[in-house]
């Protein structure tokens, strides 16, 4: 569903969501940065720079690679799953969830049994927030 821009500027999105969580949205400007401190009592030149060395290594290399593997593992627990949670949520077991989202904040969250059911109730929250927006 697009997102839907309110008259007084306030942009909502109204989705069902497929898993029971939702891929989280990270901003880059969140991360924290490391102070570089300079290493202090270096007597030789190669001791220095191996020490810079190990130092980019573990301030920039490790937490990219953590990430990266975090991330990775993250999107194959959500591929394995998916399969899983489509059947049982076709075979009318599970309900869809479906969420209504301002400036990455969630508004409303309601869960609808079966899928033509959720696509209905998706059209009234999407008509409901085009009309009069979501209430504070």
């Amino acid at each position: 569903m697009p997102e839907l821009t309110r008259p007084d500027g306030t942009v909502y999105e109204v989705r069902r969501r497929w898993l029971p969580w939702s891929w989280r949205r990270r901003d880059p400007r969140d991360v924290v940065d490391a102070p570089l401190d300079a290493v202090g009592g270096v007597d030789d030149l190669a001791v220095a720079v191996v020490a810079v060395v190990a130092l980019v290594i573990v301030l920039v290399v490790a937490p990219v690679v953590l990430v990266v593997a975090i991330a990775g593992l993250e999107l194959l627990l959500l591929v394995t799953l998916l399969p899983a949670f489509l059947l049982l949520r076709w075979a009318r077991v599970l309900r869809w969830p479906i969420d209504v989202w301002t400036d990455d904040r969630l508004v409303h969250e309601e869960a609808v049994r079966g899928w033509a059911a959720s696509h209905r109730r998706l059209q009234e929250l999407a008509e409901q927030v085009r009309r009069e927006g979501w209430p504070a």
